[in-house]
């Protein structure tokens, strides 16, 4: 269960002022409030002007001209980098975040092939905690996974700029496209035959190349997750997901990262007004999935419950992962579909790379990532069919 955008905050029952990086739209916005609503009081969110961006601190050159531009460093940027840099060619990633991997996302579950489909071979700290009556998936310490992907891409020859956002991207030219690019040393121009976006959703990338990635707050769903440790755990071999008549038509989880410690929380449909923390706070009591235990971090954000995007690409760029909408929109599955998105990705442009990167070229993306659609439209289905149930 994978949100674009996730914003962290300690413990405390107040939380501190949250700031608002690139890419916040205006159903970003809605979906916070409703779920702060009554539980804070605080600043109102808006989406910032790119002169008001505080990028962190950067020190890498960075080259202009490469292969390949990937902007967002999560699952669907790094498995398409590793395509890509095994194949000889030059490739940029940039991230707007301070630290790849941070601030940490979603439940971390996915699935038992994850890592073959991700491209990589999981290191020790990896991996958090296994589901053994789930065939051994893995709980991912996505902070670490991420991180340490961009660090064996970096010494595989990519470059891997933290602290850098994609500020404005020009037509293509019949080989390839320009990006402008911002961090703390100031704005740059890169060139790259290709641009992927996996920038999660609305994708800013995609919508610069003319792509409609705008999402409704009807068609979002909030979250909320507390990480706890020190807990008692009813099973911590297996994972609690249910179906409130009160989250309808959305989800309570409880996923295990550990003996004594898990991830707990809710989707709730950003439009109806609730107030997440006291529901998810309720669910932990009626539950009895968990019984006490000391909650580290909350994590508050969204994502898009809608159908993907029936066309992820135009010349000289593809959307991949959240971007492309490829994100199960009745369970937030989306580890999983970004990974296998971007290695899609990596590997059309290796096939198609020496003929050019026009979207006649680059079609053939969208029949490797077929195999996709009809399960996320189904979920899409279902989602609404259960929503409708309830009226």
């Amino acid at each position: 269960m994978r949100g674009p955008f996730w914003i962290v905050h300690s413990s405390s029952p107040t939380p501190p002022t949250l700031s608002l990086w690139r890419g916040t739209r205006a159903g970003l916005v809605f979906s916070l409030r409703i779920i702060l609503e009554k539980d804070y009081s605080g600043p109102v969110f808006k989406e910032p002007a790119p002169s008001e961006f505080q990028l962190p601190q950067t020190s890498l050159q960075i080259p202009d001209r490469v292969d390949v531009l990937i902007v967002g460093a999560g699952p669907a940027g790094l498995a398409a980098g590793r395509r890509i840099v095994d194949a000889g060619a030059t490739v940029l990633i940039v991230d707007a975040r301070a630290r790849i991997g941070n601030p940490p996302r979603c439940g971390e579950l996915a699935r038992d092939n994850f890592m073959e489909v991700f491209g990589f071979d999981p290191e020790p700290d990896w991996v958090r905690w296994r589901i053994a009556e789930l065939g051994n998936m893995p709980v991912l310490n996505r902070s670490a996974t991420e991180s340490g992907a961009a660090r064996i891409l970096s010494r595989r020859g990519a470059s891997v700029a933290e602290g850098c956002a994609l500020m404005g991207l020009g037509e293509y030219d019949g080989v390839g496209r320009t990006a402008r690019l911002r961090s703390s040393h100031g704005s740059m121009e890169v060139y790259a035959r290709l641009v992927i976006a996996a920038d999660g959703a609305p994708s800013r990338v995609a919508r610069l190349a003319g792509i409609d990635t705008l999402i409704s707050p009807l068609e979002t769903v909030s979250c909320l997750a507390y990480r706890i440790i020190d807990t008692t755990l009813e099973n911590a071999n297996n994972i609690r997901f249910e179906f409130p008549p009160v989250l309808n038509p959305h989800y309570f989880w409880v996923i295990p990262s550990g003996p004594s410690e898990a991830n707990v929380g809710l989707g709730v449909p950003a439009h109806r007004g609730h107030a997440a923390r006291p529901l998810l706070d309720r669910l932990m009591d009626e539950t009895g999935a968990l019984t006490g235990g000391k909650r580290i971090q909350t994590i508050v954000g969204w994502y898009p419950s809608t159908l993907p995007l029936e066309t992820p690409f135009v010349d000289g760029l593809l959307v991949t992962g959240t971007a492309a909408r490829l994100i199960d929109a009745e369970l937030g599955e989306g580890l999983w579909q970004a990974a296998f998105s971007g290695a899609a990705a990596g590997e059309t442009y290796v096939d198609v790379g020496e003929r050019g990167t026009s979207a006649q070229e680059l079609a053939s993306y969208r029949d490797r990532v077929d195999r996709l659609y009809g399960p996320l439209r189904h979920g899409y289905a279902k989602r609404r069919k259960r929503e409708a149930r309830s009226g």
